[in-house]
């Protein structure tokens, strides 16, 4: 069989022991095929030196993650990048003032293309699905690390204008007791 000490030296360089940054690795190649399970042998298969050269480019996981943000359709990107903008939980009713003010009022960002409104629909979804954010109990979302929510907002341009918009909307639309909330 492989021996997994390559593999395990591999990771342990790119994550540093972290558990969220090994999953995040390990689901990454996973994604790039390569790390695969073969049904047939019932174990995983991985060759090392394509993962080697895959990852040769970057540093650590957040590396991989910031690559794994921009393979995201740009209007999920852009929404998590306002999402990045405030703190903590994001309860649904929150996500859709955003979100209607992102496509009803204009841009926030200049790479922005017009997206249809329906599309929005799976945005969530798929930023759940792709590991950005999780679910939480009540009717929200929440980021799934900290570190990933700082690695999204590193990448928002012209912070205190978005930073100014959304604080402006957020005073239009919410109550006192919701702005304490958020």
């Amino acid at each position: 069989g492989l021996d997994t000490s390559d593999l395990a030296e591999v990771v342990h360089s790119k994550t540093m022991g972290n558990p969220f940054h090994v999953i995040q690795f390990l689901q990454i190649l996973h994604e790039e095929d390569l790390l695969t399970f073969s049904e047939v042998k019932a174990k995983w298969d991985w060759d090392m030196e394509k993962v080697r050269f895959s990852t040769a480019a970057t540093s650590n996981v957040m590396e991989l993650l910031r690559r794994k943000f921009r393979r995201l359709p740009l209007h999920v990107a852009n929404l998590l990048k306002l999402l990045s903008c405030l703190d903590g939980f994001v309860d649904e009713d929150l996500f859709r003032i955003i979100e209607r003010d992102y496509y009803d009022k204009g841009r926030y960002f200049e790479d922005e293309t017009s997206t249809e409104q329906s599309e929005v629909e799976s945005t969530l979804e798929l930023a759940v699905q792709e590991g950005f954010l999780g679910r939480s109990r009540h009717t929200g979302y929440h980021w799934s690390h900290e570190k990933l929510k700082e690695a999204v907002f590193a990448l928002v341009p012209k912070k205190d204008e978005v930073l100014l918009r959304l604080g402006y909307l957020l005073d239009e639309t919410l109550n006192e007791a919701q702005l304490d909330e958020h």
